[in-house]
């Protein structure tokens, strides 16, 4: 798991933070600088639809298969604690104690940041933002030409 996080890492943060993420709002940006010049032209319209689609599902993808890493990893303590322990002996108990501190302590995760995970929430968080960030450009716009 270790050896996983540590090679796609690199790769996954550049992904999303860099090429995806800049995309998408870019190329919202222009649909709707698109939408609001006078003479829009469909073709391009179409274009910058399909980049927004396309890259808004790999990020999509990339998130929710990191989220069900995470979740996975994270139902295996849960798993070892719902297990019948109180009615095993001492020696069980021992090794599962160990076993749930090996697995806690290796908290394995992509984090953007030491306190922000990268998942489905983190997605849907910036997706967020970003829909704000259009809407005051667009009445920024909206209100400076009219």
């Amino acid at each position: 798991m270790e050896k996983l996080c540590s090679l796609i890492r690199l790769s996954v943060l550049t992904q999303t933070t860099g090429a995806a993420s800049s995309t998408l709002i870019v190329a919202t940006y222009l649909i709707v600088l698109n939408l609001f010049s006078v003479p829009y032209d469909m073709f391009t319209l179409l274009k910058y639809f399909i980049v927004l689609v396309a890259f808004g599902t790999q990020l999509a993808t990339f998130t929710y298969f990191l989220d069900r890493m995470n979740n996975k990893k994270d139902n295996v303590n849960f798993g070892l604690y719902s297990c019948n322990w109180t009615a095993m002996d001492i020696g069980f108990k021992k090794t599962l104690l160990l076993a749930m501190g090996i697995n806690n302590s290796n908290r394995l995760a992509i984090k953007a940041t030491p306190a922000i995970i990268i998942n489905l929430e983190c997605f849907l968080k910036v997706l967020r933002v970003s829909y704000t960030i259009l809407s005051v450009m667009i009445n920024t716009r909206h209100t400076s030409s009219g």
